[in-house]
Order: structure tokens, then C-alpha cells, then sequence
């Protein structure tokens, strides 16, 4: 198979893609990966692609393109790099949110069996519903999908004004081999690039230790009332002073 091929898109006016080419240098790579650094400026298909997105990094490998959107992290863009289990995080769009729906739907039903009875997981995850990520864009998520093998895996949301962590799932196929965790990197990457200094999530009673791990702080327990008319226990929790 031939070697893949290395891009990062940018412009020599963005502070964003000098801190991409920073990061870039610093990964602990065994061997040199050859990357070109593309200016998009003189371009305007390459404008028109990627204007609102550098920098990208880019990776092709016998006609197979995947790219990282920044933010991204070391361990996404070592992933990228190595072809080691990679994946790419990428904005959703409103083509993903049937698959969106399975994954969500899978995720519930097999991650949080343990926490919530059936009854309640039928109510909250049961019947397939993809319009449930258009209402969430209307209230202002913003909506990310991880893709892995061209398939997408995992998606999470983030709500820039209630500076909450609107939601974040994997297949229970890929569960437990650090997606998730991959995802939520991503995310907290954004809401720095936004200047957030808190973020909130509510968690789900299984998905609480994962949070903790990252730095958040239990603040309440709540019912939790789904959009479908679920009521689930739930873990307000808080992450202060962003990095």
C-alpha cells in the first residue's frame, strides 16, 4: 500500500494554525512524518473548503482522505498520524443524525443498563427519533461526530451560551478503547477556544465517574427530563477554571 500523505491547511496570518504547527513538532514520533504546509490564501477552492475551518490537518492514504479540525489534540493528531486506530472529528451534519440516532440509542440502552431500569431506557432511547439533534441546533448545540473507519462512532454536542456539555455517546461496539475520551478532548478544546472558564455537564449516574476523572465536581442531583418525556437520575457536575 503506498505511504499516506500529510497535509496542514492554513495562512501565514493565523495564530491558530502556529499553535497546530507547534503541536505538531512536539508529538513524540519514533520516525519523521514528511507534512506540507499548505496556504490556503492563493486558493479559492481551498478557501472555499477550508476558510472557516484552519487549520486541518490532513491525511491520504490510497484515495481515503481524513482530517482533523481544530482543535484538535496531541493524542488526536498522533492517532491521525501513526494510523493508529485512527479517527477523525469532524461538525455533523444533518446527513449524520439518523446514525447519530443509532448511536445514541445503542449507547443508552447497553451503557446504562446498569443505572436505569428497562422501562425507563425504552422511554428515553426506544424509538428511533433523528430530529431530536435538529431541535438541539435550533436551541444552539453545536454537534460533532467521530468517524472511524469511515463509519461514525461517537458524537458529542456542545452549547456555547449555556456553557454546558450538551451531550456525548459512543457505540458500545467501540466502547472502552478511549474514543470517548478522544471526544471529550475535542470538546473541551473548543469551549477553551471560546473563552469558556466553566463548563457544566449533566451526567448520567454511569457516565458520572468518567467526568470526575476529568476534573469535574459533583454540584446537585436532579431529575432528568428528556425530550421524549424520560425522567432520569441524573449528576450536575461542574468543571471550573478551564485550561
Amino acid at each position: 500500500m503506498a505511504e499516506p500523505s500529510f497535509i496542514l491547511y492554513g495562512t501565514s496570518a493565523c495564530h491558530l494554525c502556529e499553535q497546530a504547527e507547534a503541536l505538531l513538532a512536539s508529538l513524540p514520533l519514533t520516525t519523521p512524518v514528511p507534512l506540507d504546509v499548505v496556504d490556503i490564501s492563493d486558493d479559492d477552492s481551498l478557501l472555499a473548503c477550508y476558510g472557516t475551518r484552519i487549520p486541518v490537518l490532513q491525511r491520504v492514504q490510497a484515495g481515503e482522505t481524513q482530517e482533523l479540525d481544530w482543535p484538535f489534540s496531541a493524542a488526536q493528531a498522533l492517532a491521525l498520524l501513526k494510523h493508529s486506530h485512527s479517527f477523525v472529528i469532524r461538525a455533523a451534519t444533518p446527513e449524520d443524525y439518523p446514525v447519530m440516532d443509532e448511536v445514541f440509542r445503542a449507547s443508552a440502552n447497553a451503557l446504562c443498563a446498569q443505572a436505569y431500569a428497562a422501562d425507563v431506557l425504552t422511554m428515553w432511547a426506544g424509538q428511533r427519533w433523528p430530529e431530536r439533534f435538529a431541535l438541539g441546533v435550533q436551541n444552539g448545540d453545536e454537534l460533532y461526530v467521530l468517524q472511524q473507519g469511515g463509519s461514525v462512532v461517537g458524537f458529542g454536542a456542545l452549547n456555547r451560551a449555556k456553557q454546558l456539555l450538551e451531550a456525548l455517546f459512543v457505540h458500545p461496539t467501540v466502547a472502552g478503547r478511549g474514543l470517548g475520551q478522544a471526544l471529550y478532548d475535542f470538546l473541551l478544546a473548543k469551549a477553551v477556544t471560546y473563552g469558556m472558564q466553566t463548563l457544566h455537564v449533566v451526567s448520567s449516574l454511569n457516565a458520572a465517574q468518567f467526568y470526575a476523572k476529568n476534573g469535574f465536581v459533583e454540584t446537585s442531583r436532579e431529575d432528568f427530563h428528556s425530550r421524549t418525556g424520560a425522567v432520569l437520575k441524573s449528576v450536575h457536575m461542574t468543571l471550573e477554571r478551564l485550561p
